[in-house]
């Protein structure tokens, strides 16, 4: 099967993005191979050009040995999240600060694989999951700093100091124990503004909506 692919698509991102769209795309969707074609080539030149035949062969020799691969992200994400790891817990989001030197004085940072400490992440889409917050401290003694996601401690005082792209960010670090998703704080942020409602209404809407959610999920299991 792999060289019947290699055979009319030797771009890796086609064939991801073949995968994706046929994933998302409603089977009885009118013109189905040839939009997902030109979604899947597209930026691509000539010679990645594929046609809606190939594709919709392809696609269906694939489905027949292996429907896993028609996994959306957000299946993919779910599943991975819920990998139980070596302590037999879910792998739940995992924070690490992409910072590879330390902020205040430039040394290389270490990350620290004794201790994540665990948390609980609070996301708009998938509701309340677990989480763990790796640390990265800093390879210069005299510093002292531990590089947190999203934020530094100096060491030697218990302020914290918020890293210039904290708002970059997916999760935003509240606590020690509470995470949110950027994009649920400014759900919040909307709703508290412009709709007029308590922090109170906005985290009983949110549990209402998730509760929902999960009964869903279990009804289609």
């Amino acid at each position: 099967m792999l060289q019947a692919i290699s055979k009319y698509i030797q771009d890796v991102s086609i064939l991801r993005r073949l995968l994706f769209a046929v994933a998302c795309l409603p089977p009885d969707f009118p013109n189905l191979w040839g939009v997902a074609v030109e979604f899947a080539t597209e930026g691509k030149g000539p010679r990645d050009r594929l046609t809606a035949e190939q594709a919709k062969m392809l696609m269906e020799n694939i489905q027949e040995l292996d429907a896993l691969a028609f996994c959306t992200d957000r299946q993919l994400l779910d599943e991975l999240i819920n990998t139980g790891g070596h302590l037999n817990k879910p792998l739940g989001v995992i924070l690490i600060s992409q910072n590879d030197k330390c902020v205040q004085c430039g040394t290389k940072l270490q990350i620290r694989k004794d201790r994540p400490a665990s948390v609980v992440v609070y996301d708009e889409q998938m509701g309340t999951i677990p989480g763990s917050h790796n640390h990265k401290i800093c390879c210069n003694r005299l510093c002292g700093a531990t590089q947190f996601y999203g934020y530094t401690s100096s060491g030697h005082s218990t302020k914290v100091h918020f890293n210039r792209d904290w708002e970059s960010l997916p999760y935003f670090v509240s606590s020690r124990e509470s995470v949110f998703s950027i994009k649920l704080l400014r759900q919040f942020d909307s709703e508290i503004l412009i709709g007029q409602m308590s922090f109170q209404q906005c985290a009983e809407a949110y549990n209402y909506l998730h509760t929902l959610s999960a009964k869903a999920q279990g009804m289609t299991q």
